[in-house]
């Protein structure tokens, strides 16, 4: 008999919660702001920002975008690398201003193991091109890291 009003407790809270939470859901909710309404050109998005929040992304993005193109305007850079794993060829997009050296560097898949590299002396060139030759068949996962060296002997 005791066990009875608690059931009907229970079964009564259980509804109220039900009815509480389906009713409460619906409510939209919206925050004003002095501050206004940025516009921010990011690339090909246009963003529309307000609020601090809004100004903080807006700005973030601003600033990503700078160190972009910032980054396409290095002085040496590699453009683009294609690896065929069953020859063991790498081909290296790259530009540079000066003559510089490419290096290709196997590390394991945390980056903290170097397993194997290559290096190769290359003309300053808008667009150049070069192969190397690395063998990888041994290791199962492997991390591909590149860069150019400004200048060799």
């Amino acid at each position: 008999m005791k066990s009875r009003p608690k059931k009907l407790l229970s079964l009564l809270m259980s509804g109220f919660m039900a009815v509480s939470s389906l009713t409460f859901s619906y409510i939209t909710a919206f925050a004003e702001s002095s501050i206004g309404t940025v516009e921010t050109k990011a690339s090909d998005q246009l963003v529309n920002a307000s609020g601090a929040l809004g100004t903080f992304v807006s700005d973030e993005m601003k600033k990503a975008e700078a160190e972009d193109s910032e980054a396409q305007q290095s002085d040496y850079m590699i453009t683009n690398v294609n690896y065929d794993s069953e020859r063991g060829i790498i081909d290296i997009d790259y530009s540079s201003i000066t003559n510089c050296k490419v290096f290709v560097g196997l590390y394991n898949d945390e980056g903290t193991e170097l397993y194997t590299s290559a290096t190769q002396n290359v003309q300053a060139s808008e667009s150049g091109h070069v192969q190397m030759t690395i063998d990888a068949s041994l290791y199962e996962h492997y991390l591909i890291i590149l860069g150019a060296i400004a200048k060799y002997p």
